[in-house]
This record gives C-alpha cells, structure tokens and sequence, in this order.
C-alpha cells in the first residue's frame, strides 16, 4: 500500500478533516483498516496520530453475480432426431460463488439422453438439476444436455442458476432457449 499526499487548505486550531474512503471488499470475514496522520510541523502528542476500525473491523459479506447461458443447436433438428442445449454460468464475482446450482425444466415433448457438466453432476430427468459446487470469480462452467425432440414446432424453456452468495444482478439469473423442431416429411 502506498501513501498519498493530501492537499487541502490549512485548517484552523483544533479544527477537523474528515476523508472518506469507498472500497470494494473482495472476500468475505473481518478487515481491519487502519490510518495516519503526518504533518511537517512537531507534534507536542504523537501517540493520537494513528487509528484503526479495531475489534475485527469491516465484515465484508461475500457476493457473487451468477449468469447463465443456454442456446440450442447451431441449425434446426429434424423431429425424432438427438441435438444438444448447452448451458454457460458464468460467476462474474467479485467473490467464489459457492453451492451453484442449475435447474433446467425440460419441455415435454423432450426426451432426455445425457446431462454432462465441466464439473460437478447432474441428475434428473424431466427436469435437469446439476450441482456444480464451486465456480471461481471470472470461471466458467458448462452443461451439455442431450436429447431428441418429438414433435414439430417451436420448443422453449428455461434454465436458472443459483449459489449460496448474495447476487445483486438476479436479471441473468436465468436464460431462455428456443428451438424450432421441424416435420420430418421424408417417406
């Protein structure tokens, strides 16, 4: 940490200067804070010079802004025919995000194959809930979910993320894919 000079007008005898600091804490437990004033001229009490927040200071409490991502195949699958969903979640911190979550309800007329995540396990099956456990700041995640869709026409649904941290932007707490299935017409 380094020092910087204050520059202000020469206050009064016994007069006061109050400096605000706003910070960012990154993780979560107590911080202490501590600071000290210096002059060029003698100081007749030294010892009133240097303070602290003392007693385990600051709590900082964690907080993590989770984001999702679930877009469907690349072109449009043909009825009774397998594709893919794949899910992002993205923890853009600024602390871990811990206990993450993803529950992704299936449409109806999707058959579930496989639910494949970078880490941590998926279970279900008409609905798809994987745990996916820690996600560091600015890491990544990704499930893959594999399946075929019986019947022609659009097919839309959602998929959430959650953890255990507050999250002050739930707005991309949850994505939306839609996929339009089309009529297999061959004879």
């Amino acid at each position: 940490m380094r020092s910087l000079p204050l520059h202000h007008r020469q206050p009064g005898l016994g007069a006061n200067v109050t400096i605000n600091v706003t910070a960012t804490i990154n993780a979560s437990g107590a911080f202490d804070n501590g600071a000290t004033a210096t002059a060029t001229e003698p100081d007749p009490n030294p010892g009133n010079n240097t303070d602290s927040t003392g007693n385990g200071g600051t709590t900082g409490t964690p907080s993590t802004d989770l984001a999702i991502v679930k877009t469907g195949p690349a072109t449009q699958p043909v009825e009774e025919t397998a594709f893919n969903y794949t899910l992002v979640v993205t923890n853009n911190g600024p602390s871990t995000a811990t206990g993450v979550v993803v529950s992704d309800p299936l449409p109806s007329n999707f058959t579930l194959g496989t639910a494949t995540p970078t880490q941590g396990s998926c279970s279900g099956t008409t609905t798809v809930t994987c745990a996916l456990g820690t996600i560091l700041n600015g890491a990544t995640a990704t499930i893959t979910i594999h399946g075929t869709g019986h019947v022609a026409g659009l097919m839309s649904n959602t998929a959430t993320v959650s953890g255990n941290e507050t999250d002050p932007v739930p707005a991309n707490n949850s994505s939306t894919a839609t996929v339009l299935i089309i009529e297999d017409v061959r004879p």
